[in-house]
C-alpha cells in the first residue's frame, strides 16, 4: 500500500497534478514511523538479531525513496517560482509599454483625435478581456503578481489544472471567439489608420492562432493544455496589441508632420 501511494505521488508530480506532495509526505511518514519500526520489531522477535535483509531494506528506503521525494518537492517549488518570476518580468514589460503609449498620446496631442481614442479604447478592452481569460484558467493569477518571492501562495495546483483550461475551449463559451472578433476589428482599424511597411508586420502578430494554435473557431474538441502555457502566450499577445497601437500613433504623427 505504501509503495502504491508513493508511486501515485510520483505520477501526480510528473503530471503536475494536485495531491502529489500529500502522497509523498504520507508515504514517507508511513515508511519512517510505521513500516520500518514494525518490520524491525518482528524481525528482532523472530531472530533476535539484525539480518542483512533488514539492512538492505533500510538502505533502499533511505537512499532512494526519501531523497527522491525531497528532490521532487524542491523542484516543484522552484518550478512555481520560475513561472512567477517570468510573469513578473512580463508584467513589468507590459507596464513599460502602457506608459510608452500614454506618453505618445499626450506628447503628440492625440487626445482629441476620435480615431486614436477609439483605437485606444479597443486596445484597452482587449487587454481587459485577456485578463478575464487568464483569471478564468488561473483564478489567483492576478492576485499573485505581487507575491513573487513571498512563497505565501501555492499556485502549483492551478498552473496545471486542465479542467480550467477546458472552461475556455468548451462549446458555447464565447471568451475566445469574442477575443478573436475584437482582434480582427482592431487589426482592421490599425490597417485603416495607414500603417506602412515594416509596421504592417505587426498585424500578423495580432492573430490569435499564433498564440493559441489549439484554438480553432467553431471546432468542438478536447484540449489538454496547461493553463501556464496559455497565460504566457496571452501575456505575449498583450505586448503585440500595445506595440501595434504605438506604431499606429507614430505613423499618424509622421504623416501629420509631413502634411505640415
Amino acid at each position: 500500500i505504501v509503495i502504491a501511494l508513493y508511486l501515485a505521488g510520483f505520477l501526480l508530480k510528473t503530471m503536475h497534478w494536485p495531491g502529489a506532495s500529500f502522497l509523498f509526505i504520507v508515504s514517507s511518514l508511513l515508511i519512517a514511523i510505521l513500516i520500518v519500526p514494525k518490520y524491525f520489531y518482528h524481525r528482532w522477535r523472530k531472530d533476535n538479531s539484525i539480518s542483512l535483509e533488514a539492512v538492505l531494506i533500510i538502505f533502499v528506503a533511505v537512499v532512494f525513496i526519501v531523497p527522491i521525494a525531497i528532490v521532487s518537492l524542491d523542484t516543484s517549488r522552484n518550478f512555481e517560482k520560475m513561472f512567477l518570476v517570468t510573469s513578473d518580468l512580463n508584467n513589468r514589460n507590459l507596464e513599460f509599454r502602457i506608459a510608452r503609449n500614454e506618453e505618445l498620446l499626450t506628447s503628440r496631442e492625440f487626445s482629441k483625435n476620435q480615431e486614436i481614442e477609439q483605437l485606444n479604447s479597443i486596445a484597452t478592452d482587449l487587454l481587459s478581456q485577456i485578463e478575464n481569460i487568464e483569471n478564468t484558467i488561473i483564478p489567483s493569477f492576478g492576485d499573485n503578481k505581487q507575491l513573487i518571492f513571498t512563497g505565501e501562495k501555492d499556485l502549483q495546483s492551478q498552473l496545471f489544472y486542465y479542467d480550467n483550461t477546458k472552461m475556455i475551449f468548451a462549446p458555447g463559451v464565447k471568451l475566445l471567439p469574442d477575443l478573436e472578433n475584437k482582434l480582427e476589428a482592431y487589426k482592421e482599424m490599425v490597417n485603416t489608420l495607414g500603417m506602412t511597411y515594416p509596421e504592417t508586420i505587426l498585424l500578423a502578430t495580432l492573430d490569435l492562432y499564433q498564440y493559441l494554435p489549439e484554438y480553432i473557431k467553431g471546432k468542438d474538441s478536447e484540449h489538454w493544455i496547461a493553463p501556464i502555457a496559455i497565460v504566457q502566450s496571452l501575456e505575449t499577445l498583450k505586448g503585440a496589441i500595445l506595440d501595434a497601437e504605438a506604431a499606429t500613433i507614430r505613423n499618424l504623427n509622421t504623416e501629420s508632420n509631413n502634411t505640415k
